[in-house]
C-alpha cells in the first residue's frame, strides 16, 4: 500500500511507517511503565516547603533586623516529630532545621542559636527531627518535601 505525501512522484510505503511507529510507540510505552513504578515522595499529609511561599506552616523571621544587612527568611514551624525529607529539585540543597532562639556572636550578628543542616542530592532522601520550638528552613530555589514517620 502507497500513500501520497505532497508531489505525485513521492510515493511512501505506510507498511515501512507503521512498522517504525509501532517500535517508538512499544519503546515509549515501556518507559513510561518504569516511570509508574516509581512512587512520588509526595503523598497525602506531606509538607512541601520552599524559600518563597509560607504554607501552612511559614512565618516570616528576621535575623540583624535593626542593622544594614538583615537576613529575612521564612521558617516553617512544622509539627515536632521525625521526618523523611526529600528534595524535589535537580539541584543539590541544604535543609536547616534552627531553634527559634536568636544568639547573638562575639562580632555582635545575630545568629539561631542552635540548629542543624542537612545536604541533600537531587531526590535524596533523610531522616530529620524537629523539636518544640525549632523550625525548618530552606534558601534559594531549593523546593523540599517533608514525610512523617510518627
Amino acid at each position: 500500500m502507497y500513500r501520497n505525501f505532497g508531489s505525485p512522484t513521492d510515493d511512501t510505503k505506510v507498511e515501512d511507517a507503521t512498522t517504525v511507529t509501532e517500535t517508538t510507540v512499544a519503546d515509549t510505552t515501556d518507559e513510561s511503565d518504569n516511570q509508574d513504578d516509581v512512587q512520588s515522595p509526595i503523598k497525602e499529609g506531606s509538607i512541601v516547603i520552599n524559600a518563597v511561599d509560607k504554607g501552612e506552616y511559614g512565618q516570616d523571621l528576621v535575623l540583624n533586623e535593626d542593622t544594614d544587612m538583615p537576613d529575612n527568611i521564612i521558617g516553617h514551624f512544622v509539627p515536632a516529630g521525625t521526618y523523611e525529607v526529600t528534595n524535589l529539585r535537580d539541584k543539590p540543597t541544604q535543609v536547616n532545621v534552627y531553634k527559634n532562639e536568636k544568639h547573638v556572636t562575639e562580632e555582635g550578628w545575630e545568629e539561631w542559636a542552635d540548629g542543624h543542616v542537612i545536604l541533600l542530592q537531587p531526590d535524596e532522601t533523610e531522616e530529620i527531627t524537629v523539636e518544640d520550638g525549632y523550625f525548618v528552613n530552606v534558601d534559594g530555589t531549593a523546593e523540599v518535601v517533608l514525610n512523617s514517620k510518627n
